[in-house]
């Protein structure tokens, strides 16, 4: 009988201690460094999900800056010249994106900047004072 006891609290030790390895592996995210949580922070508005899920898990921060480069360098339109005009553009739309919809926290973090950063500038943008209800100012983007 005590075998037997001891048989099943050997099993629970075990399965025990596989849930908590599984559960720590699961997140598997390691903490930034702040150049890295610097990039990532604007950089996730561009990144595909696999992208995302590669640099959250890369284990030092060596691995991350070969990443930045190589992020950066893939989305290069022209590999020949010294800038990479890319990755100006975007941190350009950052910029206006600060200065033109910042609304208590920086442009870039609101909906109209996140869009704006993707989309880039509209080719139409029709304003309506008052839609519906005039506490709600109408601003429609035609990209």
């Amino acid at each position: 009988m005590q075998g037997e006891n001891m048989k099943y609290q050997t099993l629970f030790v075990v399965i025990l201690a596989v849930l908590i390895s599984m559960s720590c592996g699961i997140s598997g995210k390691v903490s930034l460094d702040p150049e890295s949580r610097k990039f990532y922070e604007t950089a996730r508005l561009i990144m595909v999900k696999e992208e995302k899920n590669i640099f959250n898990h890369l284990p030092d921060r060596e691995s991350r800056q070969e990443f930045i480069r190589d992020f950066w360098a893939k989305r290069d339109p022209d590999s020949d010249t010294e800038e990479n005009e890319f990755k100006e553009e975007f941190f350009g739309r950052i910029e206006y994106a600060n200065f033109h919809f910042r609304e208590g926290i920086p442009g870039w973090k609101t909906d109209r900047g996140r869009i704006f950063i993707y989309l880039g500038l509209p080719d139409k943008i029709d304003q309506r004072p008052y839609i519906n209800d005039p506490t709600v100012k109408g601003l429609i983007w035609f990209c």
